[in-house]
């Protein structure tokens, strides 16, 4: 029998994306409660600790909301502390011509994208989902020692996770291309930058235009109110303009969507 209940879920909604490159699409919210990292300027951090963990089925739940919107955002916390529920949802909407995008810091991408590998060539026997995948990766690369969790977040190993998991998309695409010819770009990656004075975020962004097209690449401001927000974006201009990148707002720290 099938097990169609998600764990580990506090929220779920319909409302608009906030950031990055669907920055203002209606989407289909999901957040997942724990996270892997203890970031001090995470906007949610208050919330998440006095929200509770939940369960939501896909069918009565997911599915239900996602009829009018075709786009499901999987946030959290860390969706991918979550990656057997994630499995789950994948495998559910495999046959759904959907937008389905997830919010990661990028410490267990790949393992997710090795149960994605799993999904397409072992469960579905190579043929393609309808489903479009991308990945919003938010590096945190701290610029000190005092967060819990930075000796996993270094510069020199998110060059190499960048690569690995560059890697692994490639792979997908090319054994799908040889099995099926002209198969489209169902997996990509975005790389969202939080210009934080605490992360080192003008090496992450250089690292990341070695792997990943400047198109790609959305650079944004820190803040957990509005005004915060628009104080610390007068950097962010000439900061695109120097490595030839997209600036992202962030709607839901404006206030602008939920």
């Amino acid at each position: 029998m099938e097990d169609y209940e998600i764990r580990g879920v506090t929220e779920l909604f319909n409302t608009w994306q906030g950031e990055g490159p669907r920055m203002g699409k209606m989407c289909t919210f999901l957040r997942f409660k724990k996270c892997n990292l203890h970031c001090e300027f995470c906007d949610i951090k208050h919330k998440l600790e006095n929200s509770k963990e939940c369960n939501c089925n896909i069918i009565e739940d997911v599915y239900e909301k996602i009829k009018s919107t075709k786009y499901l955002l999987i946030s959290g916390g860390e969706p991918t502390v979550y990656n057997n529920q994630i499995y789950k949802i994948l495998d559910y909407f495999y046959k759904y011509n959907i937008l389905i995008g997830i919010e990661t810091n990028g410490l267990f991408i790949n393992n997710l994208l090795k149960k994605v590998d799993d999904l397409i060539f072992n469960k579905n026997n190579g043929i393609p989902p309808l489903f479009n995948l991308e990945f919003y990766w938010s590096p945190k690369i701290f610029s000190d020692n005092s967060h819990e969790g930075v000796k996993y977040t270094t510069l020199d190993w998110f060059e190499h996770q960048l690569k690995v998991v560059n890697n692994y998309i490639s792979d997908i695409y090319i054994k799908l291309n040889n099995k099926f010819k002209s198969v489209p770009q169902i997996i990509n990656l975005y790389i969202k930058v939080l210009c934080s004075d605490s992360l080192d975020y003008e090496n992450i962004i250089k690292i990341s235009t070695k792997y990943i097209n400047n198109e790609n690449i959305y650079i944004m401001a820190e803040g957990v109110s509005p005004i915060d927000l628009i104080m610390n974006s007068v950097k962010i201009p000439n900061l695109a303009y120097k490595y030839n990148v997209n600036i992202s707002s962030r709607l839901h720290i404006l206030h602008v969507v939920p």
